[in-house]
């Protein structure tokens, strides 16, 4: 039997181990409570019992993220800006959705450009030109 405010998971009760596992391992919640073979929520409610305070979620992501082109301000900048890519073809490159080729760039504050300048026009390979979504709407602004 636990004392009140205890967790029947006796890792959880150890301070120590649960601050190294989180804050010097980098451990998540999901992964610790795996080691610890209980759910995440009790994970986080150990850390809060033994005041650990817990990581934003920006930062668990920033260093676990399977994209790390999405966090280079000078790549996002280099091929949406200086070489006209399309978020679609970044996101084709980084192998992730292109919504999360916009929030990255709203994120690192790179303007949006006008998706069918004249510039941006120019700049579109040939291989996308002959995409039927492309040529709508290139045809459209026509």
């Amino acid at each position: 039997m636990c004392k009140w405010g205890e967790s029947k998971y006796t890792q959880l009760n150890d301070g120590v181990w649960l601050y190294k596992k989180y804050q010097v391992d980098g451990l998540s919640s999901v992964e610790i409570a795996k080691e610890a073979g209980c759910y995440p929520v009790i994970v986080r409610d150990a850390l809060k019992r033994k005041g650990i305070c817990r990581r934003k979620s920006r930062e668990i992501n920033k260093r676990r993220f399977n994209f790390p082109e999405l966090y280079d301000k000078d790549w996002l900048y280099q091929k949406y800006l200086v070489d006209g890519w399309h978020v679609y073809e970044m996101a084709n490159v980084i192998g992730c959705h292109r919504a999360s080729v916009g929030r990255a760039l709203q994120k690192n504050n790179i303007r949006k450009r006008n998706p069918l300048s004249e510039e941006h026009k120019r700049r579109i390979s040939e291989r996308n030109r002959k995409s039927p979504i492309i040529q709508r709407r290139l045809n459209a602004t026509m």
